[in-house]
């Protein structure tokens, strides 16, 4: 989750293909049904800030 928050800090918009491509930048690849996962965690904890 460290690494995808890093990426999600940077993207100027979330979802799904540029988390992905942004983790596959830094050599992470993930499936689908987790990178659904991670997307959801990140937006709900950019929601509770």
């Amino acid at each position: 989750m460290a690494v995808a928050r890093q990426v999600a800090a940077r993207l100027p918009r979330l979802n799904r293909e540029a988390l992905r491509q942004g983790l596959r930048a830094r050599g992470i690849h993930v499936s689908n049904r987790r990178l659904g996962t991670v997307l959801q965690r990140l937006r709900a904890e950019r929601d509770l800030h």
